[in-house]
């Protein structure tokens, strides 16, 4: 999986391309960790070119949103593809976390 970290109207955009899978979700969970740290108080996460989001990658966002919400921030994860979205209603996580199909509506929750 590779990453792009960009900062955005007073948020942290962090972009996934590849696949998040049990290789690449402590990764994440590491540099997200260390953004949420220095007192980021939004974090979007773009899914529009992730590939694949397998239970492991399940698992680190779920660590994520809690640990934003236990210090007072917030994970917003937008632009998730077709498969991606699907993997995410079916686990239930679009009633967990908030969920964009655009990151100009990812701005405004």
């Amino acid at each position: 999986m590779h990453t792009v970290q960009t900062e955005l109207h007073g948020a942290q955009l962090l972009t996934l391309t590849g696949r998040l899978d049990a290789e690449a979700a402590p990764e994440l969970e590491q540099r997200c960790e260390r953004l949420i740290g220095r007192q980021t108080r939004t974090l979007i996460v773009n899914l529009s070119t992730l590939d694949y989001l397998s239970s492991a990658g399940l698992c680190a966002l779920l660590n994520l949103a809690k640990l934003a919400k236990a210090r007072q921030s917030r994970l917003i994860l937008c632009g998730p593809t077709p498969a991606v979205r699907q993997i995410l209603n079916l686990s239930g996580f679009d009633k967990i976390l908030p969920i964009s199909e655009e990151l100009s509506e990812a701005l405004t929750l």
